[in-house]
C-alpha cells in the first residue's frame, strides 16, 4: 500500500469550506509475520479522546483512515491480541505511513472467544471470486466434487464432469498446483478428497501470465485448510446417511514458535444408486428400427485419505515446508441394462438383459516442497517449489448379456484397464517491487508427465476368451511442458495496469505399443495477458482484462476406447486431437455497499480448434460418441454475482450467467453447428438464530440449450441444510439433504441424418446426511468480516 495524497473532505453542518484530509495507513501482523485481517483500527483526537475515524484491516492486513490536520492517537484491536496503542501522531499537510505494526497475542486463549461476525461465504475480488466453502452448510460431509456443484459459474454434470461458464476446458488446481487428484483417474479420484479438508474455492476466469495457460475458461483452485493458530488444535467429524454412507475424519495441527506440524485422515463408505432411460431410432434408406433401454446402476466403495506436513521458519526471511498426501479407494460397481428392440412397425421383437459387475481400485499420492525467501525490501520474494505425484487405477469388469431371441447366444465378456501416472514439477518465481506502487515478476516451470494405460477386452468364444480387435492395446502418453513468464505492473493515481507474457513449449507423444502407432507433437506458444483497472471510490472498481489460453486434449480423450458398459452406446477417444486456443476478454465492474456487493462481468471468448464430442451411428444400430476438433466457437456472456445482508441473521447470495454460444465446423462432409442462448443461476439463503442454529436453502438452475446435434433440456436441484451448535460452541450437528426433489439429471435430445435419440440419466439419486463436528482448542471461526465481502485486488495488488 503506497502513500495516499491529501484529498477534500466533507462540508461541516454550517456548509463551510471542505477540509483537506490525509491518510494514516499501515499494516498489521503478528510476531510470526502473518497478516492480521479484519482487525479494528480507530483514531482518537488527542485533546478529548473523541473518535476521529476508523477502519478494518483488509485480508492482507492493510488499513487506511482519512483525517484532517490534527493530533491523534491510534488503537488497533483484534481477537486474542493485546490492544496496540500508538500515541503522538500529528497530521500536518501530509500522509502518515506507520508501515508494519506488530501485535502481541493476549493471554486469553483464542478457543474461548465467540465470534459473531464471520468471513462471508463469497468474497469478490477483481481477478477472482473466493468461496469460503466451510461456511456453506450443505457442504458438510461432502467430497470435493460435491462442493464444486455448489459454486456459482461451475457446473458438474450427472457424471461428475466439471465445467466453468459452460465449458469443460477448465484447469483444476489444488493449492495452486496440479495434483494427482485431478490427474489420470479424473473425477473419481477428486471424489476421494473429503470436504472437511477444503477451506475455499477460487474461481479465476481470466488468469494472468503467472498462471499456467492451460484451461480455455480459466482456473478453479481448491485451497486446502492450513491452521495458523498457535498450540495444539484439531477438528473431528463423524457422518452417516442414506442411501447407505458412513465416514469419519480428523485434522490435527501443532504450531509453536517457528515450527508448524499438521496431519489429517479420513475414511468414507458410500453407495451411489442411479438410473437411465434411452429411446433410439435408426432411419435407414430401406428400413427403420430401434430400441428403448432402462438402466439401473450402483457405485459402491470405500476410500481413505491421509495428509501430513510441516513448515519451519528459520528466521523472518527464510522458511521451508514439506507436505504429502496419500489416498486409496476400492469398490464394486453394478449396472443392469434392459434393451427392448422394435421393428419398422414399432412392434417389439426381442428383449436383451445386460449385466455388469466391475471391481475398481485406485490410489494416488504426492509430495510437495516449498522454499520461500523474503528480503528486507518490502514485498520482494523468491520461491522454489518442487512436487512429485503419482496415481494407480485398476478396473476389472465381467459382462453377461442374454436375449429372449433363442437364436442369439449369451454374450460373455471381460474388460480390464490398468493405468499408472507419474508427474514431476519444478517451479520458481521471483517478485520485485518497483518504486512505490510497481511490481515486476518472473518465473519458470517444468512439468513432466507420463501415463501408462493398458486395456484389454475379451469375449468368450467356444471354450476360451479371445481379445476383441481394436480393444487390446497399451498406450503410453508423455506430456512435457516447459514454461517461463515475465510480468510487470504499476499504479498511477486511480489507474492500475499490468501486462505479462508467458511462453510454453509442449512436447507430447502418444505411443500405442501393440500396434506400433506413434504420434509425436511439439509446439511453442505465446500467451500474452493484460489488466487495466480504475478505482472510482473505495467501494467501486472497474477492470478490463485479456488473456490467451490453451486447452490440450485430456489424455482419456486420446484413448481409442474407454467405456463399454453399454455396448450399443460406446464412448471412445481420438488420438489425433489437437489443442484448442482461446482469446478471452472480460470487463469487471464491482460495487460495494454497507450490506451488499455486486460484481457485473461481461465476457467474450473466441476459440479455434474447438473440441466437440459428437454422436454417429453405424448400420448395425451401434452409436459411437467421440471428440473431434470441430472448428471455431464464440461465447458471449454477462455474469452477475452478489450478496446482500437483509439483517444480522439473514443473508442472500447468488449468481446469474446469461450467455450466447455459437459453434461451427465440419467432420467428414457433415456440418455441425449451433447458436444457443441459455442461462444458469444459483441462489442461496442462509438464516442464523442466536448464533447457535443455522438453516440454509440453495437452488441451482440450468436452462435448456442447443447443441451441435440437438439440445440439452433444463435441469434444477434444491439442497437444504440445518446446523446446531452444542457443547459450548465446540460441537456442531448438521443435517443436509442433497437434491431434495430428486431432479438432478441429464436429459438430452440428439439427432443426425439417420438417427434420433432421447436420453435421461441420473448418476446419483437424492441423499440425506447427518454430520457431527467437534473442535479441539479452536473457535468455530476465528475470522471477521461482513456480508458485503472483500475487495482485495489479487493480481492487481501493487
Amino acid at each position: 500500500m503506497g502513500m495516499a495524497q491529501g484529498r477534500p473532505g466533507g462540508k461541516g453542518k454550517g456548509g463551510g469550506l471542505e477540509q483537506i484530509k490525509y491518510s494514516v495507513l499501515g499494516k498489521l501482523q503478528d510476531p510470526d509475520h502473518n497478516e492480521i485481517p479484519y482487525a479494528s483500527i480507530v483514531l482518537y483526537n488527542s485533546n478529548d479522546s473523541s473518535v476521529a475515524g476508523g477502519s478494518a484491516s483488509n485480508e492482507n492486513g492493510y488499513f487506511e483512515i482519512l483525517v484532517p490536520n490534527g493530533r491523534y492517537y491510534l488503537q488497533a484491536s483484534f481477537l486474542s491480541y493485546e490492544t496496540h496503542t500508538i500515541s503522538g501522531l500529528e497530521v500536518s499537510d501530509a500522509d502518515i505511513n506507520l508501515k508494519t505494526i506488530e501485535m502481541t497475542p493476549s493471554a486469553k486463549a483464542l478457543e474461548e472467544i465467540v465470534v459473531e461476525a464471520e468471513r462471508p461465504q463469497m468474497e469478490l475480488k477483481l481477478d477472482k471470486r473466493v468461496f469460503n466453502v466451510d461456511k456453506d452448510l450443505t457442504n458438510r460431509g461432502r467430497n470435493a466434487v460435491d462442493i464444486l456443484e455448489n459454486i456459482p459459474s461451475v457446473n458438474v454434470d450427472v457424471e461428475g464432469n466439471v465445467s466453468l461458464r459452460n465449458s469443460q476446458n477448465v484447469r483444476i488446481l489444488i493449492d495452486g498446483k496440479p495434483s494427482s487428484l485431478v490427474g489420470a483417474s479424473g473425477n473419481d479420484a477428486l471424489r476421494m478428497l473429503q470436504g472437511d479438508q477444503v477451506e475455499k474455492i477460487e474461481i479465476i476466469t481470466n488468469p494472468s501470465a503467472r498462471y499456467d495457460a492451460e484451461g480455455e475458461v480459466g482456473i478453479i483452485n481448491i485451497v486446502l485448510k492450513k491452521n495458523k493458530s498457535k498450540g495444539f488444535n484439531g477438528l473431528f467429524e463423524l457422518r452417516g446417511g442414506y442411501p447407505n454412507m458412513a465416514g469419519a475424519s480428523y485434522t490435527l495441527n501443532y504450531r509453536q514458535d517457528k515450527l508448524n506440524l499438521f496431519t489429517g485422515y479420513g475414511v468414507n463408505y458410500r453407495e451411489r444408486p442411479g438410473y437411465g432411460t434411452n429411446y433410439h431410432r435408426f432411419d435407414k434408406p430401406d428400413t427403420t428400427f430401434g430400441y428403448t433401454s432402462e438402466r439401473k446402476h450402483s457405485r459402491n466403495g470405500t476410500n481413505q485419505n491421509f495428509r501430513a506436513g510441516a513448515s519451519y521458519d528459520f528466521n523472518k526471511y527464510n522458511s521451508v515446508s514439506l507436505a504429502g498426501d496419500y489416498s486409496i479407494g476400492k469398490g464394486m460397481n453394478n449396472a443392469q441394462l434392459i434393451y427392448n428392440d422394435f421393428d419398422i412397425y414399432g412392434e417389439f421383437t426381442q428383449t436383451s438383459d445386460r449385466n455388469e459387475e466391475e471391481y475398481q481400485e485406485n490410489s494416488n499420492g504426492s509430495v510437495n516442497f516449498n522454499y520461500t525467501r523474503l528480503f528486507k525490501r518490502k514485498e520482494m520474494k523468491w520461491t522454489v517449489d518442487a512436487s512429485a505425484y503419482g496415481s494407480f487405477s485398476f478396473e476389472d469388469a465381467d459382462i453377461v448379456e442374454t436375449s429372449t431371441n433363442p437364436v442369439i447366444s449369451p454374450l460373455i465378456q471381460t474388460a480390464s484397464t490398468v493405468e499408472n501416472e507419474q508427474n514431476r514439477l519444478v517451479q520458481t518465481d521471483f517478485i520485485m517491487p518497483i518504486g512505490k506502487e510497481g511490481k515486476f515478476e518472473t518465473g519458470g516451470k517444468m512439468n513432466l508427465r507420463t501415463i501408462n494405460n493398458d486395456y484389454l477386452v475379451e469375449e468368450l468364444q467356444g471354450t476360451g476368451y479371445v481379445a476383441l480387435p481394436n480393444l487390446d492395446n497399451q498406450m503410453i502418453y508423455t506430456e512435457n511442458i516447459y514454461a517461463a513468464y515475465i510480468m510487470a505492473g504499476n499504479k498511477t493515481g486511480k489507474v492500475s495496469y499490468q501486462a505479462g507474457l508467458r511462453t510454453e513449449y509442449s512436447d507430447i507423444k502418444t505411443d500405442f505399443k501393440r500396434t506400433n502407432e506413434v504420434n509425436p507433437r511439439d509446439y511453442l506458444s505465446l500467451f500474452p495477458s493484460a489488466n487495466l483497472s480504475y478505482e472510482f471510490k473505495k467501494d467501486q472498481f472497474l477492470q478490463l482484462s485479456y488473456s490467451r489460453r490453451i486447452s490440450r486434449p485430456r489424455h482419456w480423450f486420446l484413448f481409442p476406447f474407454y467405456n463399454l458398459s453399454d455396448n450399443r452406446n460406446i464412448s471412445m477417444g481420438n488420438p489425433n486431437l489437437n489443442p484448442t486456443f482461446t482469446d478471452a476478454f472480460e470487463i469487471g465492474y464491482m460495487k460495494k455497499w454497507e450490506k451488499a456487493n455486486l460484481l457485473i462481468s461481461p465476457y467474450y471468448r473466441y476459440s479455434t480448434g474447438l473440441t466437440e464430442r459428437i454422436l454417429l451411428a453405424d448400420t448395425n444400430g451401434i452409436s459411437y460418441r467421440f471428440p473431434i476438433n470441430l472448428g471455431f466457437g464464440n461465447a458471449y456472456g454477462l455474469e452477475l454475482s452478489g450478496s446482500y445482508d437483509l439483517s444480522k441473521w439473514w443473508n442472500l447470495n447468488g449468481s446469474f450467467n446469461f450467455y450466447r454460444q455459437t459453434t461451427d465446423g465440419n467432420y467428414e462432409g457433415q456440418r455441425f453447428s449451433s447458436d444457443t442462448y441459455a442461462w444458469t443461476t444459483r441462489m442461496v439463503s442462509k438464516w442464523s438464530i442466536k448464533r447457535v442454529f443455522s438453516f440454509q436453502a440453495s437452488l441451482n438452475y440450468n436452462s435448456k440449450e442447443k447443441t451441435t446435434q440437438g439440445e440439452q433440456l433444463a435441469r434444477y436441484n434444491v439442497d437444504l441444510a440445518a446446523a446446531l451448535d452444542m457443547l459450548k460452541g465446540k460441537g456442531t450437528l448438521t443435517l443436509s439433504v442433497r437434491d431434495l426433489f430428486n431432479t438432478r439429471l441429464r436429459r438430452n435430445i440428439t439427432y443426425g441424418p439417420d438417427f434420433y435419440d432421447e436420453s435421461e440419466f441420473q448418476w446419483m439419486s437424492r441423499y440425506g446426511q447427518l454430520t457431527f463436528s467437534y473442535r479441539l482448542n479452536q473457535s468455530k471461526k476465528s475470522q471477521r468480516g461482513n456480508g458485503s465481502g472483500d475487495f482485495g485486488g489479487g493480481d492487481m495488488d501493487m
